[in-house]
């Protein structure tokens, strides 16, 4: 078959093949607008759960900012020792992890875990057990509540 030849059947074929897709609902376009539309409706769920989780961490510790107790973490040198989600900076050993410490029984392993325990174990750790390993910081009252209004929201 000549080149023509082979350039005409391809033509027709290729007429037929576009007027076939052309008479096609074009789907791509709306497949993109679900695709971005379903992750916004996600990130959307994402914060309002964000929010519900620090509303409720801040009315168990009486009023404490998870907001500012994220902040009071890095600051207090909290991840030398620990590993804490959310939190940048070194990922410490010497101490338990944190994750999911909100849904956890016991702090250490011998006091209960409740958000008044955990303000105070900030502030004294020494008073529940004064062979533990954790440091007395100093941390007074206010940033305890704050640091621990952080911690219940990780769940």
């Amino acid at each position: 078959m000549s080149s023509r030849a082979a350039e005409a059947a391809r033509d027709l074929g290729g007429g037929a093949m576009n007027a076939h897709r052309a008479a096609r609902p074009r789907r791509s376009l709306p497949l993109a607008a679900l695709g971005v539309g379903m992750t916004c409706l996600l990130l959307l769920l994402i914060s309002c759960k964000s929010r519900h989780e620090q509303s409720q961490a801040q009315a168990a510790t009486g009023g404490g900012s998870s907001t500012l107790g994220r902040k009071l973490i890095t600051q207090y040198g909290c991840p030398s020792c620990h590993s804490i989600p959310g939190i940048q900076g070194p990922k410490g050993v010497v101490g338990p992890p944190l994750d999911h410490i909100a849904q956890r029984t016991f702090i250490a392993g011998k006091v209960k875990n409740t958000p008044q325990n955990v303000i105070q174990w900030l502030q004294n750790p020494q008073s529940f057990d004064p062979a533990n390993a954790m440091p007395n910081l100093g941390i007074p009252e206010k940033d305890a509540r704050d640091i621990a209004a952080y911690l219940y929201t990780l769940k």
